[in-house]
């Protein structure tokens, strides 16, 4: 599913872009790997990026 996950950081709805997802879905399986230290959740001018 997240095969080619940018290596910089993006905001949630570049990466909507680039997986072609919706919001709410794509938040979900984010948080999962987050919770399992794959990607890293971080803030930027207040918006939230994964990296």
């Amino acid at each position: 599913m997240l095969t080619g996950m940018p290596l910089s950081g993006k905001n949630l709805e570049e990466l909507t872009e680039m997986k072609q997802m919706d919001l709410p879905g794509l938040g979900k399986r984010l948080d999962a790997l987050a919770r399992k230290g794959l990607v890293f959740r971080t803030a930027k001018g207040g918006r939230p990026q994964c990296r």
